[in-house]
C-alpha cells in the first residue's frame, strides 16, 4: 500500500508540473496566441462581409389532370393551371425559372 500510495503521489505531481509548464509556455506566449487568433477572425470577418447575401430556393409542382369523369366527380379547382400559377405569382411576388418552366410546358 505504501507502494502504491508513494506512485499516486509521484503521478499527481508529475502531472502538476506538466499542468504548469503549459501554463507557463501558454503565459510567454500569449502575444502570438492573442495575435493569431485575432488575425483568423478578421480573415473570416472580411469574407463573411464580402460575400453576397444570396438565398437560393427549389420547388417542383406537379399537375395531374383530373383522371375521374367530370360528371361522376365534380372538380373542385376552378380556371386554369396558367390561372393557378399566376396567383402564387402574385403571392410569392417573384416568378421564378420553375414556374416558367411549369407555366411553358401547360401551355
Amino acid at each position: 500500500m505504501i507502494e502504491q500510495s508513494a506512485s499516486s503521489a509521484s503521478n499527481e505531481t508529475s502531472f502538476s508540473l506538466q499542468i504548469r509548464e503549459y501554463l507557463s509556455l501558454v503565459r510567454r506566449r500569449r502575444l502570438w496566441i492573442i495575435l493569431c487568433s485575432l488575425g483568423v477572425f478578421l480573415c473570416v470577418a472580411v469574407i463573411a462581409i464580402r460575400m453576397p447575401n444570396q438565398y437560393r430556393a427549389e420547388t417542383t409542382i406537379l399537375v395531374y389532370p383530373q383522371k375521374v369523369n367530370e360528371g361522376i366527380v365534380p372538380s373542385s379547382v376552378t380556371g386554369s393551371v396558367a390561372d393557378r400559377l399566376s396567383t402564387n405569382h402574385r403571392c410569392t411576388g417573384r416568378r421564378g425559372p420553375a414556374v416558367k418552366h411549369v407555366s411553358h410546358r401547360i401551355h
